[in-house]
C-alpha cells in the first residue's frame, strides 16, 4: 500500500490535494485528522524539504523507484 501524507492549513474550510498519477481513476480513502500542534516545527521543515525535491524533478513515482531499488 503506497500512502500520501500531506500537512495543509486551512483557512477556509477547504483543501485541496495534488495527487501522484499512480492514484488517477482509483477508489481513495480520505481521512482527514487534525495535526498534533507539536509536531508543527516538524512539518515545516519536512513541507520545505518535500517542496525543494519537487521543484527539483523528484516525483512520487521517481522516489517509489528509488526505494524500491535499495
Amino acid at each position: 500500500m503506497n500512502a500520501l501524507r500531506q500537512y495543509v492549513t486551512t483557512t477556509d474550510g477547504n483543501v485541496i490535494l495534488k495527487l501522484p498519477a499512480e492514484y488517477t481513476r482509483r477508489r481513495l480513502e480520505i481521512i482527514v485528522l487534525p495535526a498534533d500542534d507539536t509536531d508543527d516545527e516538524l512539518s515545516k521543515i519536512m513541507d520545505k524539504m518535500s517542496d525543494t525535491a519537487e521543484k527539483n524533478g523528484l516525483t512520487p513515482e521517481i522516489l517509489a523507484q528509488l526505494l524500491a531499488d535499495e
